[in-house]
């Protein structure tokens, strides 16, 4: 009975959305191709996608994972944080005809990193070089850079920091802590 009283209803739904995300697609298409815009909607704002999401509210479960693992994710995500505050800061958006990620200017994030990198990103001098090096190595190849590449070029330094010590023998928690930022622990 509800559904007979209910069909009718859904179906001008239906069709009102169907007209909507039609003149949506059609206006993004003349934008984009003919005004040579980077609009992702027109007026259906569903068509805009939240990539990053806030996770700072979850908590690692202390039953299943040990106290010092959850001490290096803890660090871990702090530095991934600062380096999205970092990135954000650069004020990213679309570039080219993709609309998966946004991006910004290589030079831009290099030269925000290179004032206040160091310090924000709890980065030792050897780490600090290293993403130096990985910005300068990427300015020959590429103008834009997305906030994935930027972890990639951040987790290669401090990984190889990580590796440094591994190598030397130096397994220890503490050396590695100290490596990522001693200031996170007090």
């Amino acid at each position: 009975m509800w559904g007979v009283v209910a069909s009718p209803f859904y179906m001008i739904y239906s069709l009102f959305i169907t007209l909507v995300v039609t003149v949506d697609r059609i206006g993004v298409t003349i934008a984009n191709n003919v005004f040579h815009k980077h609009w992702l909607y027109f007026i259906n704002k569903r068509a805009v996608a939240k990539v990053y999401r806030d996770m700072s509210s979850l908590t690692a479960a202390p039953d299943k994972i040990c106290g010092a693992s959850i001490d290096d994710i803890m660090d871990a995500r702090k530095i991934a944080i600062d380096a999205k505050r970092m990135f954000d800061g650069c004020h990213p958006h679309f570039y080219g005809d993709h609309w998966h990620f946004q991006e910004v200017k290589l030079e831009v994030l290099a030269t925000r990193v290179a004032t206040h990198g160091k310090s924000k990103l709890w980065l030792t001098d050897g780490e600090f070089k290293i993403l130096q090096e990985r910005f300068k190595w990427a300015s020959t190849r590429m103008d834009t850079i997305s906030f994935s590449k930027f972890c990639l070029f951040l987790g290669e330094a401090l990984h190889a920091t990580r590796e440094f010590l591994v190598s030397n023998g130096d397994d220890d928690r503490d050396a590695f802590i100290s490596a990522v930022g001693q200031q996170y622990m007090s």
